[in-house]
């Protein structure tokens, strides 16, 4: 009996020592993200653990979030909030870069907004599908997050809230519809990339991804795109690292 509880000791400690591994190698070597980043367009990030959000003005006291981050009471974008002198009702839209639960955790406490999410995105919003990556799938569907009456953009589609203009591209990989947002020069990039601490790209991690040559091809399309506007893009911003000025990284990346 000492013989087997030794042996599924050790095999739980190794199991637990190879998904160390695994995570390390996902964060470690990122580009620092520092809580309350200043953005262009007046934007700000705002940390909660080891995911961000961002409060994007679109008028005199009211904001865009670009993402929830992850705690259900969404208790650091409250906090900002209060310290501004607002409340929830500020919040007039939500875009969504993609439906894993550490970005949409907090969107219920903003009754009062207008969701946008990525076109091919709207069965993991709506909670009735799981993601196919290896780690989110063995979640399954995350209907306790689930949010309905989003509004899916489809690719290069461009809306107006208040005094902002925000385009969106579907860069499906990460999960079928994530999305970027470019929003007053700011490019919103969620989890599709991240930067290395030297400032170069990132693809995401294959442990949280549907499809990793997928969001390889997504990558090197939305450089390409976006590559005759680069001296409008003034930052890239993805969710789990730093931002980089400019769009030198993602040009590069899709091959100059």
């Amino acid at each position: 009996m000492k013989r087997v509880l030794l042996a599924i000791g050790g095999f739980l400690a190794l199991v637990v020592m190879t998904f160390g591994a695994m995570m390390g190698s996902v964060f470690s070597g990122l580009k620092e993200m520092p809580d309350g980043q200043e953005l262009p367009g007046g934007a700000k990030r705002v940390n909660h653990g080891y995911t961000s959000a961002y409060l994007v003005p679109i008028g005199e006291k009211e904001l865009a979030l670009i993402d929830c981050a992850d705690e259900a009471e969404a208790t650091a974008i409250k906090a900002e909030l209060t310290r501004r002198g607002l409340g929830v009702d500020a919040v007039k839209a939500i875009f969504i870069t993609h439906g894993h639960p550490d970005h949409t955790g907090g969107c219920k406490q903003f009754p009062g907004a207008q969701v946008f999410i990525g076109d091919g995105e709207q069965p993991l919003i709506e909670g009735t599908a799981a993601s196919k990556g290896p780690l989110p799938g063995m979640m399954g569907p995350q209907k306790e997050f689930a949010l309905t009456g989003a509004r899916a953009l489809k690719d290069g589609e461009e809306v107006e809230v208040g005094t902002l203009k925000v385009r969106a591209f579907v860069i499906p990989g990460h999960t079928a519809g994530s999305a970027a947002f470019l929003a007053a020069g700011v490019l919103y990039v969620g989890d599709s990339f991240t930067f290395n601490s030297d400032g170069s790209l990132r693809k995401a991690p294959w442990l949280f991804s549907d499809d990793g040559a997928v969001n390889v091809e997504s990558i090197k399309r939305l450089g390409k795109l976006l590559a005759p506007e680069a001296a409008d893009v003034k930052a890239m911003v993805p969710s789990h690292s730093g931002s980089v000025e400019g769009l030198k990284a993602l040009v590069d990346y899709a091959g100059g």
